[in-house]
C-alpha cells in the first residue's frame, strides 16, 4: 500500500522520479529513496516513508546532507502533495549543494 502511494507521487512529480530499487545504503522496511533520471537531480535524492496517514519526506545531496523534513497529510489532493514537495523539499536542493560545496572548499583550504 505504502509503495503504491509513493509510486503515484513519483508519477505525479514528473522529472522521471522513481523509487530506487537498489539504494546504496540499507533502508528500514517501508522507507524509500526516490531518484530522478534527469541530470539536474544527479546527486539529489529524496527519502520518504508513510506513517499515520502522513508522508514524511526530505531531500538529500550526495547521500550525505539531509534537508528539512516535510510532513504532508495524504488526504490532500495529489496536485497539492506535489506542490508541497516541490516547495518544501526539492526547493532545498541548491541550498544543500551550497553547504556541501562550502564544506569541501573549506577543507581544501586547510
Amino acid at each position: 500500500m505504502e509503495k503504491k502511494i509513493i509510486e503515484d507521487i513519483c508519477l505525479s512529480l514528473d522529472n522521471g522520479w522513481l523509487i530506487n530499487p537498489s539504494p546504496k545504503q540499507g533502508l528500514i522496511k517501508g522507507f524509500f529513496q526516490l531518484i530522478s533520471a534527469e541530470k539536474k537531480y544527479e546527486h539529489f535524492s529524496m527519502y520518504c516513508f508513510v506513517m499515520n496517514g502522513m508522508l514524511h519526506i526530505y531531500g538529500c545531496v550526495y547521500d550525505e546532507l539531509n534537508g528539512d523534513t516535510a510532513w504532508i497529510p495524504l488526504n490532500k489532493s495529489m496536485p497539492e502533495i506535489v506542490r508541497i514537495i516541490k516547495r518544501k523539499v526539492i526547493s532545498q536542493k541548491k541550498h544543500l549543494f551550497s553547504i556541501v560545496n562550502r564544506r569541501i572548499h573549506s577543507e581544501q583550504n586547510m
